[in-house]
């Protein structure tokens, strides 16, 4: 359980709450509670995978109605990759 003055109640939540009322976003504490996997709960093979390629090919999807697979497949390793 956070303390009160944690990292977490003084940046992380606060952090979370401001990105989710300005920009809509959903945010989600897995910190010791995450499942790994593709049907985890980020979908991450791994902890240290930065990239949530799972949501990023939904995004890509829904700006990019027109691609096909191979180029999903191209553009999430090239952004992974940096």
């Amino acid at each position: 359980m956070a303390k009160d003055y944690s990292e977490d109640q003084l940046i992380q939540k606060s952090t979370a709450e401001l990105l989710g009322k300005e920009l809509g976003w959903k945010s989600v504490y897995v910190f010791d509670n995450e499942v790994l996997g593709e049907q985890g709960t980020l979908g991450r093979k791994t902890q240290s995978e930065v990239v949530l390629t799972r949501h990023l090919r939904m995004a890509l999807k829904r700006q990019n109605p027109w691609m096909m697979d191979k180029q999903m497949t191209e553009a999430v390793v090239t952004y992974s990759q940096g």
